[in-house]
């Protein structure tokens, strides 16, 4: 019985990697976008519609490439209690990831356009420690990355003049690593564990654009959940010499040096509405409300095609939240050349408190993003900053056994360029 549970806590953290709430879903998908916080599902009129509506790129007459990507510089900290942590204050290292994006959209008549889009809409990369800098969580997690890439193409139809509908198909690679330490008791001695995976999945999306009134137009997006079904894993463990051959010889038997290794897990759905007015020509404002629906990671179960510590299967209970942002962006246009944008974006936690953990330290997170937008003969080039400012997160009855504080701070900025033929 004690194994059991020695092993479960052990493999806890080898799948909580893979879902974050919103904060592991990147909805920065186009530097037009992203400067208006997201709030675009309504008036988004370049091909990154491809993702945030597809119907939008119905209004785009003739051929459109765009291509960019984005800096995401993430920073975590954590206070842990006196008692599992005497030095009281650890820094995450500072972790730099480039999602990037590349949209194509064509009309190919007055009522039929067609378009695709290569984006990672879920991805994150944090690092707390390795084996020669250990820290006191280590055996939950030393370092976690996640990446995606969804390969969408779509078809949008005009119905009437003020309403087209658009849907589109995903297919989704997907990678993933996660590095933790591990202890044998009897030896007195820890080791590493690394775990990798990838696999594919489908998904699909869908969207409604509708502008009733010149000044005032709507907005609906669906994008479908997408079942990853990582069948062909491994799990590697490694220890230092003890010295002593024959414990090095139970250890080796305790841990094999690799094993296959086998979960699902599921990204969530997201739906949008969004809202535009346009006030003058030259001024827009949009407002988007925006849900995730990540109730459906409520467990994962874990196999292994070789025991470990004399188990070849865990089951971990998750219990994650539904969560939602409220988004609100503005673009003032200069002149015909230039644009300059600005928004404000609010999203709830996912993660109830007693599950958060080092692998993406969850709390409401608060985003401020600036931006501009110029064209200039068939060419164009959109940019953004953004911060992102997340509550401390104060952990009092962790099911993991590890209460702490947790604080999040991340910067992004990028371009997006675009031509148009």
């Amino acid at each position: 019985m004690r194994n059991k549970t020695i092993t479960a806590f052990l493999l806890i953290p080898l799948f909580s990697i893979q879902l974050f709430a919103s904060g592991f879903s990147i909805y920065e998908q186009g530097a037009k976008g992203t400067a208006l916080s997201g709030a675009v599902i309504a008036a988004i009129n370049d091909p990154s519609a491809v993702f945030y509506n597809p119907s939008a790129i119905a209004g785009l007459d003739g051929i459109h490439l765009s291509v960019g990507a984005a800096v995401n510089n993430t920073q975590y900290a954590f206070i842990g209690p006196e008692a599992v942590d005497p030095k009281l204050y650890t820094k995450a290292e500072m972790k730099q990831t480039i999602p990037s994006h590349f949209y194509a959209s064509y009309r190919f008549n007055n009522w039929l356009s067609f378009g695709f889009g290569l984006f990672s809409p879920f991805g994150t990369s944090v690092s707390w420690g390795n084996a020669q800098k250990i820290w006191a969580n280590s055996l939950l997690l030393s370092k976690s990355e996640l990446s995606t890439y969804f390969y969408n193409p779509v078809v949008a139809i005009k119905l009437l003049d003020n309403l087209s509908v658009g849907a589109g198909v995903s297919f989704v690679q997907a990678d993933m690593q996660m590095d933790k330490n591990v202890f044998f008791a009897p030896g007195n001695v820890f080791g590493a564990s690394v775990l990798k995976a990838n696999t594919t999945g489908f998904g699909f999306n869908l969207g409604m654009q509708y502008t009733p009134f010149k000044c005032f137009t709507a907005g609906l997006n669906y994008r479908s959940g997408t079942e990853l079904d990582f069948k062909n894993g491994t799990s590697s463990y490694g220890f230092p010499s003890t010295g002593n051959t024959e414990t090095d010889h139970y250890i080796s038997d305790v841990y094999p040096a690799s094993v296959g290794a086998g979960f699902k897990m599921n990204l969530p759905y997201q739906l949008g509405l969004g809202l535009a007015f346009h006030f003058t020509e030259n001024l827009m404002a949009e407002a988007d409300y925006v849900r995730f629906g990540w109730s459906s990671y409520d467990k994962i179960t874990v196999s292994l095609d070789k025991a470990v510590n004399g188990e070849t299967e865990y089951v971990m209970l998750k219990n994650y939240e539904d969560s939602y942002s409220v988004r609100f962006g503005i673009e003032y246009r200069v002149d015909v050349a230039l644009a300059l944008r600005a928004g404000y974006y609010w999203e709830r936690h996912t993660i109830p408190a007693e599950y958060v953990e080092p692998v993406l330290p969850d709390g409401e997170r608060h985003n401020y993003t600036i931006g501009f937008g110029y064209k200039i003969a068939g060419v164009s080039i959109d940019g953004f900053y953004h911060i992102l400012l997340q509550d401390d997160r104060t952990v009092s009855n962790s099911v993991q056994g590890f209460d702490g504080d947790y604080s999040g701070l991340a910067t992004l900025y990028g371009l997006t360029l675009g031509y148009t033929f």
